[in-house]
């Protein structure tokens, strides 16, 4: 009895603590999602109501706007791009930092400093790093390269491969799980791989 009891009050407390984000999650993420997701079915035009035309604006988009198919290639290539190399990224980082070596909270909290930094200050920070007049990459590039940068996030030829390098800005989110994964495993298994002469790679 006293058991369960117990477990009731966890399962209070938990709630207490998650309802912030709860609340969050709710209001500005399945809120919205769910609504747009009503609207993509709908003409809605303010302050009319919204009238229901079915898979009318999906038909227009692949039939008649040609920029659609160009912003869902666009996509795709940003996928099939950053999600492997973040992946690999954070893996490598946290095998690095998963070493014993001087200062190792020091560069864990460096690395995954970025993850945490607020979305304005990131897109603010590379907006000026972008900056085709005065940003560094274009400084460095007419240092090192001695050519003109071009204008990375106006010219649509360049803005993807400036929205792949902002986006793995964050890659310490997930290298923070793969060094948790790499800390969990029991230093007998290492001892083990150690004995039996196991290289670095192969452990």
């Amino acid at each position: 009895m006293k058991f369960g009891i117990h477990v009731q009050q966890e399962r209070r407390w938990a709630l207490f603590f998650l309802s912030p984000w709860l609340f969050g999650f709710l209001v500005f993420t399945l809120g919205p999602m769910a609504a747009s997701l009503f609207f993509s079915f709908t003409r809605f035009t303010l302050p009319d109501a919204p009238v229901f035309v079915g898979f009318e604006n999906f038909a227009k988009l692949f039939a008649d706007d040609p920029r659609f198919l160009n912003s869902l290639g666009l996509t795709f290539l940003y996928a099939i791009v950053t999600v492997p190399v973040g992946l690999v990224l954070g893996f490598f980082l946290a095998y690095f930092l998963n070493m014993r070596m001087p200062l190792a909270r020091f560069w864990r909290t460096l690395y995954y400093m970025p993850a945490v930094v607020t979305p304005v200050i990131t897109g603010t920070l590379f907006i000026g790093l972008f900056n085709g007049r005065f940003g560094l990459v274009n400084y460095l590039i007419e240092r090192i390269l001695d050519v003109k940068g071009p204008e990375w996030l106006l010219d649509p030829n360049y803005a993807v491969y400036a929205v792949m390098l902002i986006s793995l800005w964050g890659v310490g989110g997930g290298m923070i799980i793969y060094l948790s994964g790499l800390q969990s495993i029991p230093t007998e298994l290492n001892e083990a791989a150690d004995l039996d002469g196991c290289s670095r790679g192969r452990r």
